[in-house]
C-alpha cells in the first residue's frame, strides 16, 4: 500500500486546466447554437465572465488565465483577425481589477452572500467589456464600435449573474480554494465549527490516494 499525496499546487493547476477546459466546451455548444439558430441576433452570451468570476473566486489573480483563455477561444470560433486577439484576449484581463472587490467587501462575505456574489460576477463581465472597448480604441476603433463591446453582451451580463447564482449553490464552487481544502481537511470545521482560516500553505499535501 502506498500513498500518492497531490499538493495543492498540483490542484490549482489541475483545477485551472479544468476550468479552461470546460470554458472552452460550453463556449463553442454557445457560439454552435448562436450561428444555427440565432445568426441574425445582435446580442451574444458567453460563459466566460462567469467562469472566470468563479476561477477568480478560487484562485485569486489567477483568474486572469481563464478570461485571456476564453478571449482567445471566442476569437478562434468567430475567426477573428489579430488585432481582435489582442483586444479580447488583453481586454479580458481587466477582470483583475475586481480582486480590489475582495478588499473593499471582503472575499469570504462575498463568497457567502447570494446577492455580494451576484454582482461580483456582474463587476466581473462589466470589466471585461470596458476592458475589450478600451483596447479596441488603441486599435483605432470609434466610440461608437468601442460602444458594442457593452451593448451587444448586454445579455451576458445577466446571464453571468445567473450562473454565479447556480455556481454558489455547490459547496466549494464558488470559494477560495486555500480555505475549502483546509475547512474539509479540518475535523472540527466538518462537525459544525463555522471558522474558516484565511490561507493554506502552497506546499502542503492534502489529498491522499491509497493504493
Amino acid at each position: 500500500m502506498s500513498e500518492k499525496h497531490l499538493s495543492l499546487k498540483q490542484y490549482r493547476n489541475i483545477d485551472l486546466v479544468l476550468l479552461m477546459a470546460v470554458t472552452l466546451v460550453f463556449e463553442g455548444i454557445i457560439f454552435y447554437a448562436s450561428t444555427k439558430w440565432f445568426a441574425s441576433q445582435l446580442y451574444t452570451v458567453s460563459v466566460v465572465p462567469a467562469m472566470t468570476a468563479v476561477c477568480l473566486m478560487r484562485w485569486g489573480w489567477r483568474g486572469v488565465y481563464v478570461a485571456a483563455w476564453g478571449g482567445f477561444v471566442g476569437c478562434i470560433l468567430g475567426n477573428g483577425e489579430a488585432s481582435q486577439y489582442v483586444i479580447y484576449m488583453v481586454g479580458n484581463c481587466l477582470a483583475a481589477a475586481s480582486l480590489f472587490a475582495f478588499r473593499r467587501g471582503g472575499k469570504e462575505k462575498i463568497a457567502r452572500k447570494t446577492i455580494f456574489g451576484m454582482l461580483f460576477g456582474v463587476l466581473v463581465a462589466f470589466l471585461m467589456q470596458a476592458g475589450r472597448a478600451l483596447v479596441s480604441l488603441l486599435f483605432g476603433v470609434g466610440a461608437e464600435g468601442a460602444l458594442l463591446f457593452v451593448t451587444t453582451d448586454s445579455l451576458t451580463v445577466v446571464f453571468t449573474a445567473f450562473l454565479v447564482f447556480v455556481a454558489r449553490k455547490q459547496d466549494g464552487l464558488f470559494e477560495d480554494q486555500e480555505t475549502y481544502v483546509r475547512r474539509i481537511n479540518t475535523p472540527a470545521e466538518q462537525d459544525g465549527y463555522e471558522g474558516r482560516p484565511e490561507s493554506l500553505d502552497g506546499g502542503d499535501e492534502v489529498f491522499r490516494d491509497e493504493e
